[in-house]
């Protein structure tokens, strides 16, 4: 089972990017997010973060990164920012949240 739709797979793939490697992945209040880094670039004339609804539930944005790994020239370093609340609890424990 995955939370990622189809289509965010087909993206990553695209981007080159392994869905299995996010720069980082925390929770807040329900809400999951993540991102991952790649190179890239944003084309000329677009400015600001472009949020897309993938799925229902289920969002993407895309923007120069921040906080960058230090072996990768900054300005060809870009963010995929996920976020979701639909993340079914599996474990037999009661969700603490």
């Amino acid at each position: 089972m995955s939370v990622f739709p189809p289509a965010f797979f087909a993206l990553l793939d695209r981007l080159g990017i392994d869905p299995f490697k996010p720069a980082e992945v925390f929770e807040a209040g329900g809400l999951y997010v993540g991102w991952y880094h790649f190179v890239g670039q944003i084309e000329a004339g677009v400015s600001g973060d472009r949020t897309f609804e993938m799925a229902p539930e289920f969002s993407v944005s895309m923007r120069p990164t921040w906080g960058e790994p230090r072996s990768i020239s900054a300005e060809k370093l870009l963010l995929l920012e996920f976020h979701t609340n639909n993340v079914p609890w599996l474990l037999d424990e009661p969700d603490a949240g």
